[in-house]
């Protein structure tokens, strides 16, 4: 699952290197305790800034794949402005 796969991280202990998995808070400094060899230290997560420029570049991805669906579908269905109606004659004598 996609959700799922950003919550959590897997971190390495730095005494007995054994694989943790610890929730991704943003912004907070988690305090954790290895299972393994009880060697405390601190972990923080920073949002970076290739993040944000993913998302803007996606977004505007999107935004142009919509522009341009929408300009195919006008194209194809084009509504007459007015009825179409035949020309006066006019005689001239």
């Amino acid at each position: 699952m996609i959700t799922k796969r950003f919550t959590h991280r897997i971190v390495k202990c730095q005494r007995c290197h054994k694989k943790l998995r610890l929730p991704i808070k943003f912004g907070k400094t988690l305090r954790v305790e290895c299972s393994g060899c009880g060697l405390v230290f601190d972990v923080s997560y920073k949002i970076s800034d290739g993040l944000f420029k993913w998302i803007g570049l996606s977004l505007a991805f999107l935004i142009l794949g919509l522009f341009l669906a929408l300009l195919a579908t006008n194209k194809n269905h084009k509504i007459p402005l007015s009825p179409e109606r035949e020309a006066p004659v006019i005689e001239i004598i």
